[in-house]
């Protein structure tokens, strides 16, 4: 996994892994949560691959925008 730049200060994520369709985001509080395209739409999922190489605002959209 990549660790996530955390470019914001004090976020609760610390990695991440990228596929094709997909997105793996590692959580300081060890929880690891896998979005795909069965449970995110593709653009939701370009969205957060593009903020997590970024390194910043990643958290505030998966809050916000994803299901």
């Amino acid at each position: 996994m990549t660790s996530y730049k955390n470019l914001a200060g004090n976020v609760g994520i610390c990695s991440y892994e990228l596929g094709e369709k997909k997105i793996r985001i590692k959580f300081h509080s060890s929880k690891s949560f896998l979005y795909d395209t069965q449970n995110s739409s593709e653009d939701h999922i370009g969205s957060m691959k593009c903020l997590a190489i970024q390194g910043f605002g990643l958290n505030c959209y998966i809050s916000i925008s994803v299901p």
